[in-house]
């Protein structure tokens, strides 16, 4: 849900204090950070930015430790535009650690941070000692993430990026990097490898013993006795010939049904099939499915006639990219994907990753976090992902732009669900474009559900229906012609409209 009036003026204030920050390398890019504490009467204590006294000191070490080092921080609220850090070159102290000390009680994060040795990690802990944590609204962390922009690249881009494969604690957001014991480099697909490689702008020999060091790099691989290398869960999600032989809960159940999902039984089973194979195809395979069992409708648009499916497919790829990408690989659940006479349904193994909650994501203000940053970050990169945090946004814009009601979201045992309706739809089959249909007068709108109810419209229905002139009738009804809605039928007295292609 959106934030409270004082919240928001307090992370504004964080962004403002971020943009003064001052950098202390040449070689590469810091982060822009600001920091505000808050008592926890609501009072301002202080606020400052990264380098503020100190050239290279993080905001938080310079908030809590220098200019409020004689201050009781008990229960404060600390606003940082950048994931509290929980490593540093000794002696430094990491700056969770410091939150921690200082028993702050909620901390608000702008953005997480891009270096894959701390992202999730300063939550994770913060969480793991009792502190309250929640994100910036959405909007600031898009400001935020672009203000950072080229220190989130020298990330994305590197391809020396540390990984930290070995370390297997047993968490959720861990499981990707866990190495798949039974697979082995030969198990990797060339050809999704060469595509992986190719987005990333890469042109290792597939296979070569650079290819294999990228790999370990970026967390797809782990050393493995004398100079071999094994799969990790995400290497062999992402670039497996056949995942599900080794993780079977990677396949999605996918049905079509025949009647309503409001039925006892859900209806009958038309079609049901377990589709497999590397991530990155799996939305490509989940469209052609539902292409093959969806309806399609009739659409003007001006003057052209034009098939579109019964849900815009611009819409559907964001939550299932989303339930593939950011689901719980842990148990034995899969994805399921129903598609219904009433609605389409999918359903993701896992919650919402805390701090992330359900009422931020019905108000299309949940931020960018991946329970498989791995996972998710290869999928941005192949371009099966939206920008990272407008999908949600975006895809309730396509839907009501194209008639639908917006999706609805709710978890359900075990299940992270979205469930889409259709729009309302016209017995003829044939629909309006929305554009076209807004630039309609009142009554020319009721001259077409006029014929959407009756199947046809006459000059004298106009008049006794509308209550308007011969002459008027007929100016509207040329005008729906004109545009490509209605179509003329035969001549004198039995003279009548009905609608283009029926």
């Amino acid at each position: 849900m959106p934030s409270s009036k004082t919240d928001r003026k307090f992370m504004e204030m964080a962004v403002e204090e971020m943009r003064k920050s001052r950098s202390e390398h040449t070689h590469k890019h810091d982060p822009l950070v600001g920091a505000l504490l808050v008592s926890k009467n609501g009072r301002e204590l202080a606020k400052t930015y990264r380098g503020s006294l100190r050239v290279g000191n993080h905001a938080e070490y310079t908030l809590i430790e220098r200019l409020l080092g004689d201050k009781n921080l008990e229960g404060a609220a600390l606003y940082v535009t950048l994931e509290p850090c929980t490593i540093r070159e000794p002696p430094k102290q990491p700056c969770a650690k410091y939150v921690h000390a200082a028993r702050i009680g909620k901390v608000w994060i702008g953005m997480l941070d891009p270096n894959p040795d701390i992202q999730g990690d300063g939550i994770k802990y913060l969480q793991g000692q009792g502190i309250e944590v929640d994100f910036f609204d959405n909007d600031l962390i898009q400001q935020i993430r672009q203000e950072n922009k080229t220190f989130i690249e020298q990330y994305e881009q590197a391809e020396d990026v540390p990984s930290r494969v070995e370390d297997a604690r047993d968490s959720s957001s861990e499981i990707e990097k866990h190495p798949v014991a039974s697979a082995r480099l030969e198990d990797f697909s060339p050809e999704i490898v060469g595509q992986y490689l190719a987005a990333r702008g890469q042109t290792f020999k597939v296979p070569s013993s650079e290819l294999w060091d990228f790999f370990l790099r970026n967390g797809f691989v782990v050393p493995e006795g004398k100079g071999a290398r094994v799969p990790t869960v995400a290497g062999i999600l992402l670039f497996g010939k056949t995942p599900e032989d080794f993780l079977p809960q990677s396949k999605v159940k996918i049905e079509a049904h025949r009647v309503s999902a409001r039925s006892a039984s859900g209806g009958t089973i038309v079609d049901a099939r377990d589709l497999g194979g590397p991530l990155p195809l799996l939305p490509f395979k989940i469209q052609e499915f539902l292409t093959a069992h969806m309806r399609t409708y009739v659409e003007i648009r001006g003057l052209e006639r034009v098939e579109v499916p019964e849900y815009p497919w611009e819409a559907l790829r964001e939550p299932i990219v989303n339930s593939i990408a950011h689901r719980d690989y842990r148990e034995g659940a899969h994805v399921i994907i129903q598609r219904f006479s009433d609605c389409l349904v999918i359903k993701s193994p896992g919650s919402p990753l805390r701090p992330v909650s359900l009422a931020k994501i019905r108000a299309y203000n949940a931020p960018p976090y991946s329970r498989n940053p791995r996972i998710a970050d290869t999928f941005w990169h192949m371009k099966l992902m939206e920008e990272r945090g407008w999908g949600l946004p975006r895809m309730r814009d396509i839907l009501l732009a194209h008639g639908h009601p917006p999706p609805e979201f709710h978890y359900e045992g075990g299940y992270f669900v979205v469930t889409f309706r259709p729009k309302k739809v016209a017995t003829s089959g044939v629909q309006i474009a929305p554009d076209l249909l807004a630039q309609l007068e009142d009554r020319q709108k009721k001259m077409i559900d006029f014929v959407r109810e009756h199947g046809k419209i006459t000059r004298t229905d106009c008049v006794k229906w509308l209550k308007v002139s011969a002459k008027t009738a007929t100016r509207e009804l040329s005008k729906l012609v004109e545009v490509g809605i209605l179509e003329k039928r035969e001549k004198g007295p039995a003279t009548h409209y009905v609608m283009v292609g029926t």
